[in-house]
């Protein structure tokens, strides 16, 4: 009987969401919002952003990794973006009452 190692490597696509409302009140308005973010490379895409729709804002957040793993090859396109979407992240929005 023979006996060895077996290495089965699953890998699937991460897509995540996230999509979040903010209502305003009655005589807001929107001053500022965010520049959008899109990145996109062969391994991997991030797109973020605001978009003011009557009443509210809303912001929808998409980070896909096609292969489930971001190579050590992709390693520094990877932390860039990174980089990048915390920044959008501190990004503000200004509104006037």
């Amino acid at each position: 009987m023979k006996t060895g190692n077996l290495i089965l490597t699953l890998v699937k696509k991460i897509y995540k969401v996230l999509e979040v409302e903010l209502e305003l009140k009655d005589g807001d308005s929107v001053i500022f919002l965010p520049e959008e973010l899109q990145i996109d490379h062969e391994e991997f895409s991030v797109h973020a952003f605001y978009v003011k729709e009557q009443n509210k804002i809303l912001y929808k957040k998409r980070i896909s990794i096609e292969n489930g793993i971001v190579s050590k090859d992709s390693f520094i396109q990877w932390n860039e973006a990174i980089r990048k979407l915390t920044q959008h992240y501190n990004s503000q929005i200004i509104l006037k009452r």
